[in-house]
This record gives C-alpha cells, sequence and structure tokens, in this order.
C-alpha cells in the first residue's frame, strides 16, 4: 500500500502526501477514525532491587490522528487511558517510524502472544504493544507501517521545505548586508 499520489501532486511544489482513508483497515466507523485497544508495555518503575526493573502490560486506548491541519503537520499515534480522555498518556510521531513484527518482544516471565515494536527515532527504547489476536495484530501493522511510511515522506519534504525556506532567508541576509556594506563605501 502507497500512499495516495498522482502525476499531477508529485509534480506541484505545495504537494504533501496524506494517507487514503481507503487503505486503512483498522477503522473504526463509529468513530470515523483509525482506533481501538491494545496493550503496551509500561516504563520501567525505577524501583531496582530484588526484582529488576519491573515493566507491566497496560491496556491502552489507541488513536492514530489522520486529519491534518496544515502543511507542517503529520501523522501521530496517541494513547489515552480511555477513549473518552481528552488528554493522550503518549503520542508517538510516526514520521520515521518503524514498525516490527517480534514474536520475542520481551524476555519476561510472562509470554506476550500477538506482540509488535513501534520504533521512532525520538525514543532510545522501542515502544513493545501486543493485540489481542493474530488478525488484530496484522491489522494493525498492516495500517501502522502504511502511515508511517506516508509520514516518512511527509516529513522528509517538510525537512526539505524547511531548508530551503531557511537557505532563501540567509541568501536575503546576505544581500540585505552586501547592500548595506556597499552603502557605507560610497
Amino acid at each position: 500500500m502507497n500512499p495516495k499520489t498522482s502525476s499531477n501532486q508529485d509534480e506541484s511544489d505545495d504537494y504533501l502526501p496524506e494517507i487514503d482513508v481507503n487503505q486503512l483497515v483498522v477503522w473504526n466507523q463509529k468513530r470515523r477514525k483509525v482506533c481501538g485497544f491494545l496493550n503496551k508495555k509500561g516504563g520501567s518503575s525505577g524501583a531496582s532491587g530484588l526484582f529488576g526493573n519491573r515493566r507491566n502490560w497496560q491496556k491502552r486506548f489507541f488513536i492514530l490522528e489522520h486529519r491534518l491541519t496544515g502543511p507542517d503537520d503529520n501523522y501521530l499515534l496517541k494513547y489515552f487511558k480511555n477513549p473518552d480522555d481528552s488528554k493522550p498518556k503518549g503520542v508517538l510521531p510516526l514520521d520515521g517510524a518503524e514498525i516490527l513484527d517480534d514474536p520475542d518482544i520481551t524476555k519476561s516471565k510472562r509470554k506476550q502472544d500477538y506482540a509488535f515494536q513501534i520504533k521512532v527515532p525520538e525514543r532510545k527504547d522501542p515502544f513493545e504493544v501486543t493485540a489481542t489476536t493474530e488478525r488484530e495484530k496484522q491489522m494493525w501493522m498492516q495500517t501502522l507501517k502504511y502511515v508511517a511510511n506516508c509520514a516518512s515522506r511527509r516529513g522528509s519534504l517538510q525537512r526539505q521545505r524547511m531548508g530551503q525556506r531557511m537557505n532563501a532567508r540567509a541568501s536575503f541576509y546576505v544581500e540585505v548586508r552586501r547592500f548595506f556594506c556597499q552603502r557605507e563605501k560610497h
């Protein structure tokens, strides 16, 4: 699955890739978005000792932000303690994210079935999640890979444009400085 593109859009200077919601296999028709429950591996409690750093699995409600409001926006995966919470417990930017199938995701005593990882550049450790069935896992992975691919392409173009804007500003300031320096000489 590739983000929707057309030859006209690719040639346009203002084109940025966007996802095609018809390609999203995890779709909640009632909420009109990609969302659902997954279990995530919790962060370290910091309590080391006899049992080391203990990390529990926590059920969280995940929402893929697929509606972009501006050219600097990109796709995010947010997770909440409850579906109706307004403030997310965490946010994963999908620009540069890798979605990896990892059946041996945990070395803990309790085996987690249907596990996969989300690796994002902003995090040192991979974000570990599990679904409740193999089918659900594959659907989430397929959707997240598709969106991460689009987000990465979009982010690359955004960074490229930012560099062009910075170069244009720098050139402008060089010209202004040159103008005033030449005026001072005369």
